[in-house]
Parts: C-alpha cells; structure tokens; sequence
C-alpha cells in the first residue's frame, strides 16, 4: 500500500514533547465516557469516542518505497505518570529476527488528521528504554514519548480489569490493525468483537472471535453495553487484555501406503488466544522493569534541561 504518511522534524517533536509533559495534558481513554447526544460524533459508540480507539497504533517498518509494512498492533498504558507502548512479544521478537532498533518504525496519526512515521531508536536515546519481553507471557512493553501532535490516548492502570472479574459468556471487543483495511497516509484501527468462552488457570482466556496476522498485540476491553437517549453510558470499555493468537484446528493427511503423515492443514477456528492484564501487571512488578522505568524518568529530567 503506498502511502502519504510523513516524517515531522525532529525539532518539532522535541518542543511538542516538551509541551506536552510538562504541560500536564496529557488525555487518557475514558474520560469522556459520558457524551451527551448532541455531541457525539455520528457512528462512534460513546465508548470510542471516549478514547479507546486513539490508544491504539501499529507497528512494522518502512519499505524502500517509503510505504509502510504493518506488523502489529501497540497501545499506550500509562504507569506512574509516564507512556508505554504494549504489544505482544511474539510481535516484537519476530521484527528483531530481521530488522534493527533503526528499521523498526512506530505509525500513528495526528491530530492534523495526517499520519506520522517514528523510528524506535529515536525513541530509545530519549527514554533510556528498550522493549521488555515478559518471561512467562506473550506481552512486551517499552517506555514511549507523547506529544501534542499524537492523536493518541493512554490506558490508565485504574481502567485495569483482571480475568478473576470476569465471567464467562461475557462480551469484549479488540481494537486492531486488520489487512486490507487501509487508508492512505494515516492509520485506521477497526473495532471487532467476541464473547468469553472460556478463563484458563493461568488467568489467560479464550475468546470467541476471528483474528488475524496483524490482530497481534491488539487491547481487549470488556464490551458496554447501556446506552441512554439523552446521554450514552459507557458500562465497560475497561481493559482486560492482549490479543496474542488465534487457536488452530490442524487436520493431519496419513499416507495410504507409509501409514504416516504427510500434510497438515491448519484452519482458524475462530478462537482468540488472549493474555490477561495480569501478564502487564507481573511485569510492571519486576525488577527489570523498575531498573528501566527510573532510567526513564532521570532521561526525561535531562531531556527537560
């Protein structure tokens, strides 16, 4: 797909980042969960036009054409005060097979309606940062940099909803990067839904909707579900998950004369493998993650000087 999607100056970022943090606007989703009819935007549940779908963006790299290759998804979650990118490990792993700190490319749009490419390593010198991949989960997470010309949002750790609170038969809906789905110059994230099956002992779940290469690293929220005349309440829109995979159904061709098999064929079965917000939180606890979360905060002082 070719694309209009541009680099902003390093300056400009540098003064916006600025701004942006120490100004203290900072916009998390949720806030306006409550949108009186008159203001909400035509097609948008109140949900989304509270901000979850500006949580979200992708990540990939930049072809010699300059046209983006999307290979996930990240959302930002805020701990502590401060922006971090999450995604799947999966994700980030399978980029570092082929591609340095360099090539990795972060798109999103902004608030001009343009989107924005954002190279990683320009990022890491200035957060003291790199992704962090969880031991026991597939989830990773890096220190981010916000600024006034990211339409984005955070997820704020009081929006956090482990899986020992949810129930099976419950609703949830993903926001993700989907192939095919694509507007030049700028990204746009769908919205898809499924319902709980099932909450494994390791508080991971399954949940009954399609997914999709590109569906990695994706924000699981649990669905809402109340929506008045005269103004819309939200009931959910909390975050309870990673999109990691989708579960396969394989069925193995045996050979008439060998006895043994020769194909495989794998089907999606419409089962979505999700990691529970638990995963972020176990992470957030370890000793890794608080080394590098004060490095990050002793760059930003820096940074402001």
């Amino acid at each position: 797909m070719k694309s209009r999607t541009v680099l902003i100056s390093r300056n400009a970022i540098i003064v916006s980042f600025i701004i942006c943090l120490f100004g203290l606007e900072v916009t998390f989703a949720g806030e306006e969960n409550k949108v009186p009819k008159d203001k909400a935007i035509k097609h948008l549940h109140p949900c989304i036009s509270g901000g979850t779908k500006k949580t979200v963006f992708y990540v990939g790299q930049e072809a010699k054409d300059g046209s983006p290759i999307f290979n996930g998804t990240v959302f930002l979650v805020q701990y502590d005060g401060h922006p971090y990118a999450v995604t799947a490990k999966h994700v980030v792993a399978g980029l570092y097979e082929t591609l340095k700190d360099s090539e990795f490319t972060f798109f999103l749009n902004q608030v001009d309606g343009t989107g924005l490419q954002l190279k990683q390593d320009w990022i890491m010198r200035r957060t003291g940062g790199k992704w962090l991949l969880s031991e026991a989960a597939d989830i990773a997470v890096m220190p981010f940099l916000l600024s006034d010309n990211f339409d984005l949002r955070l997820i704020p750790l009081d929006f956090f909803v482990t899986s020992d609170s949810l129930m099976e038969l419950e609703d949830a809906f993903y926001i993700s990067y989907q192939p095919g789905v694509e507007s030049p110059g700028r990204i746009t994230p769908i919205v898809r839904s499924g319902t709980i099956s099932i909450i494994n002992p390791d508080n991971s779940f399954i949940l009954d909707a399609f997914v999709f290469p590109g569906n990695s690293g994706s924000p699981v929220f649990i669905k809402p579900s109340i929506a008045y005349d005269d103004i819309s309440v939200s009931q959910g829109c909390k975050f309870i998950g990673v999109v990691s995979s989708y579960l396969p159904y394989r069925d193995v061709a045996i050979s008439a004369q060998t006895k043994q098999p020769r194909i495989i064929f794998e089907e999606n079965t419409g089962l979505a493998y999700i990691t529970a917000v638990q995963a972020l939180q176990d992470l957030f606890k370890t000793e890794e993650f608080k080394k590098q979360h004060y490095a990050f905060k002793e760059h930003i002082k820096q940074f402001a000087k």
